[in-house]
């Protein structure tokens, strides 16, 4: 099987002055329905005094994990965590530099499309609803999210796009990274198509 690597969401614990990291479970589930092999990313490698040793402490963790693929989980908006969000910015930069997947889900699309210089845009009614998506991935999908992408990043192509005009997929013309605005891992079943595509994104 192969080693998928997947950023976690951070919560603070307030009543417990406690910092946590998770994934939902269900994410797990699917990617080993999908053959592969879930491994959490912490979120300790960034260094606001030295982000070139930050980066360099994630590339020896990696490679060490034997990691094939990574996926940028959803959960907490961008901003919030500063060593989040500078982890997975590592996590691209890493993949494009090894040429491995990525899969962005949700805040991992947004944060895909920050690194190219996209801004966000509030948006209503994506919040666990379902919404019909057209285009390359086509279906109907459970969403979570209250920001949108405004536009398309440089080098990227639109794969999917909602019945009001939200851009809902994108993938990277030079490198294996593909965002979802959806959350595959929140339907009661997992769904043959979003199992289908994760196969293809990781199958490299």
């Amino acid at each position: 099987m192969k080693i998928i690597g997947i950023s976690q969401r951070i919560d603070f614990l307030k009543d417990r002055n406690e910092t946590r990291e998770s994934l939902d479970r269900k994410l797990n589930e699917l990617l080993i329905k999908c053959n592969l092999f879930p491994l959490p990313i912490p979120n300790i490698f960034y260094n606001n005094k030295n982000k070139d040793k930050g980066f360099n402490n994630l590339k020896k963790w990696i490679s060490k994990k034997k990691i094939k693929g990574i996926i940028l989980s959803g959960g907490n908006d961008i901003g919030i965590y500063k060593d989040r969000d500078y982890t997975e910015y590592f996590l691209i930069k890493y993949a494009k530099l090894k040429k491995i997947p990525v899969l962005g889900i949700c805040r991992g699309m947004q944060l895909i499309a920050k690194s190219e210089g996209v801004n966000l845009k509030k948006i209503s009614n994506h919040v666990n609803t379902n919404h019909k998506i057209y285009g390359k991935i086509s279906g109907t999908v459970k969403c979570f999210h209250n920001f949108a992408i405004k536009k398309c990043p440089n080098k990227y192509t639109i794969l999917s796009k909602s019945n009001d005009n939200c851009i809902m997929a994108i993938q990277n013309d030079n490198y294996p990274i593909e965002g979802w605005m959806w959350h595959p891992e929140r339907n009661k079943k997992f769904k043959k198509i979003d199992i289908n595509n994760i196969k293809r994104i990781f199958k490299k």
